[in-house]
């Protein structure tokens, strides 16, 4: 089983959803009010936000890096179904969803640190099918 640690780096907050019900409401001629047919739970969303940096001899190289680590956690989002866990917490029959790159306090997506790394801010949903 993939850690997360080991797909989005240390420095990620990894958060669970409580369970989403389905259920489907039908209404009758002549009836007041609705009737509701229960179909069960859709899964567990777990919410993994974090930081994703890449070094480089120049901010455009550091970038570059950064893209190309970007690019390879977007293809997790055509991932098979997996298990993954993290901090010896399981998360089994699971699939990504939702990768979005978030803006910084300052307005910017990627920012260059005293370091010479660039850095984004992200979120992801990791969706536990069972």
């Amino acid at each position: 089983m993939p850690d997360l640690n080991t797909i989005f780096g240390t420095e990620i907050n990894v958060s669970e959803q409580p369970r989403r019900s389905q259920r489907q409401f039908s209404g009758f001629a002549g009836a007041h009010g609705l009737t509701a047919l229960h179909l069960g739970t859709r899964g567990k969303v777990v919410t993994i936000s974090g930081t994703l940096r890449a070094a480089g001899v120049s901010y455009n190289a550091a970038l570059a890096a950064l893209k190309a680590a970007l690019a390879v956690l977007e293809a997790y989002q055509w991932a098979i179904i997996a298990d993954y866990t993290y901090r010896g917490v399981a998360y089994p029959n699971a699939v990504f969803e939702d990768f979005k790159l978030v803006k910084k306090s300052n307005g910017k997506m990627f920012t260059r640190t005293s370091t010479g790394c660039v850095t984004c801010n992200f979120t992801i949903n990791l969706i536990c099918l069972i």
